[in-house]
């Protein structure tokens, strides 16, 4: 049995991210942080999604540098965008996102590829916004 502390400490070990799709009067997807963004737009199939994150520690903030640190002859250089990318696939723990058929999808790179730009920046920015830049 868990206790409250122990509770509460796995609570402030995780982020999560709510947001919310939807789609247009021409059936094209849309992506949005609150429900309220999508009022008086004619939105529908308004769908609230989570993807819920690990805190990152020291080591997976040296494993996502390591990831992302370029070298270019005695200049290193950092990618922004492969930071965010990474730090997506080692932090994510669990999502709402599923397949045509309905089912849950699988956190792993290939899904994770699969995202939609929208969203994959949606959640970036928010995720971002918690753990700041390393």
């Amino acid at each position: 049995e868990v206790s409250k502390d122990e509770a509460e400490e796995v609570e402030k070990d995780v982020i999560e991210i709510v947001f919310f799709i939807g789609k247009d009067e021409k059936d094209d997807m849309i992506v949005a942080e609150n429900e309220e963004d999508f009022k008086d737009k004619n939105i529908k199939d308004i769908q609230q999604h989570k993807v819920t994150f690990r805190k990152p520690s020291y080591i997976d903030n040296v494993e996502i540098l390591s990831l992302t640190l370029k070298t270019k002859g005695d200049e290193v250089q950092l990618d922004p965008a492969l930071l965010r990318y990474e730090r997506f696939c080692v932090l994510a723990k669990e999502w709402t996102l599923v397949d045509e058929e309905g089912k849950t999808m699988e956190i792993n790179r290939e899904n994770i590829n699969r995202l939609q730009p929208d969203i994959a920046n949606l959640i970036n920015n928010k995720l971002e916004a918690v753990v700041g830049s390393l």
